[in-house]
């Protein structure tokens, strides 16, 4: 038979190394499994070998107990930096971008190795890449540029050096003129970017974050804080840009205005004499219409001269003809009758003056007496009857004659 003790002995220890177990597997089963995010990456360092997988796909994925590591697929820098210009301003440019991490293997075995964490390529690789930029960015402009026209070339210096590398500088004396004081002058030391044949930046080194496949995503500086000296500057700058172009301003007004009342003086003359124009070929037009119209009516007028001309001629010749013939009638008339009509009313009409002679009298036609009469003792009215016998023998004498002769 078996001893107690040593049955209970076994029980005992396979009971030890069972809860052992079971404390071991509970450890274990929290690093089986891991839900990676849509916009995470993870690193999974294997418990024995030390072997790296990286997962850049979202989804559940085997941890098999192996240590783990985040990295942001995209993440913002938030970054203050002083800059110093070719003319000693300084200022302090701050604001935020983002940086957009690689998906391949290499660099992110690279990266992990060196870095170790998101926050350390933050701090100890784009943050410092970033202060290298911007020492190397300042001296290529002023403080006025940097605040006027060279404000846009600034951005993109510093974003071009973020992704490619700093630039190959030279530097060079230039003698500008005081923006304060125009007739003073002063040398100031230039950094220029040297560039090669393609007329590209040569450039110093290239990226350490392209050298890493890092991305820079929308670099955008908020604000450009200059030092107190530097705004006094910029603003009395600014104060005689003002100046100058509002004198500009002016004298381009007044050119304009000159300008103006030249072309609306030409634009009179022009008028002008295009009125002068146009009356003139008006009145031309009118003079030829006139003498159109007169000419016209000149040949109406012959024309109607010479239809009563040829009218006239026409009333003429009828008329001598109509005469000719009146008096060819009259003649034959005459010769036939002996003129008997014209006789009978010339002794009529002096036979009836007589005859009103005789009675509009006043007085007597013969005396009312008579000395020495004859024995018949004439009257005055025998005597006045003998006159009217004598008129009417004279009337049928000339009657008489006055008849045509009947052979």
């Amino acid at each position: 038979m078996p001893n107690p003790s040593e049955v209970n002995g076994k029980k005992l220890l396979g009971a030890i190394l069972a809860i052992g177990l079971l404390i071991i597997l509970g450890m274990v089963s929290f690093k089986i499994f891991e839900n990676v995010s849509a916009d995470e990456i993870l690193v999974v360092q294997a418990p024995f070998s030390g072997e790296l997988t990286w997962h850049v796909s979202p989804g559940t994925k085997w941890q098999g107990g192996g240590d783990l590591k985040w990295y942001k697929k995209l993440s913002s820098v938030e970054f203050k930096k002083k800059l110093m210009f070719n003319d000693n301003g300084t200022a302090v440019i701050s604001g935020k971008f983002q940086v957009e991490m690689p998906l391949d293997p290499d660099n992110l075995t690279q990266l992990h190795t060196l870095y170790g964490s998101m926050e350390a390529i933050q701090q100890n690789l784009i943050q410092a890449t970033l202060d290298k930029v911007i020492i190397a960015t300042g001296p290529t402009m002023s403080s006025k540029e940097s605040s006027a026209e060279s404000r846009n070339d600034l951005i993109r210096y510093i974003t071009d050096q973020l992704e490619h590398g700093v630039y190959r500088m030279r530097t060079t004396t230039k003698r500008i003129e005081d923006p304060l004081n125009p007739k003073d002058s002063r040398e100031v030391r230039v950094a220029e970017i040297m560039t090669g044949d393609d007329g590209q930046p040569l450039r110093q080194e290239i990226s350490p974050l392209a050298q890493f496949g890092i991305k820079v995503v929308n670099f955008a500086p908020s604000d450009i804080d200059y030092d107190e000296a530097v705004e006094r500057q910029i603003a009395k700058q600014q104060e005689i840009t003002m100046k100058v172009q509002t004198s500009r301003a002016e004298a381009l007004e007044a050119e304009q205005r000159k300008l103006t009342a030249e072309a609306e003086g030409k634009a009179r003359v022009t008028t002008a004499q295009y009125e002068r124009e146009v009356t003139k070929v008006a009145a031309e037009t009118d003079a030829k219409r006139d003498y159109e119209v007169a000419l016209t009516k000149a040949k109406q007028d012959k024309d109607v001269a010479e239809q009563k001309k040829v009218a006239a001629a026409f009333y003429k010749q009828e008329q001598i003809l109509i005469g000719e013939g009146d008096a060819a009638r009259k003649k034959a008339v005459m010769e036939a009758d002996g003129a008997l009509e014209q006789r009978l009313k010339a002794i009529v009409e002096i036979n009836g003056r007589y005859a009103a002679a005789i009675q509009n009298h006043p007085g007597p036609w013969v005396p009312n007496v008579i000395m020495g009469g004859n024995a018949g003792g004439s009257s005055p009215t025998g005597s006045m009857k003998e006159i009217i016998d004598m008129f009417a023998v004279k009337a049928a004498k000339e009657v008489s004659e006055s008849m045509p002769s009947r052979k």
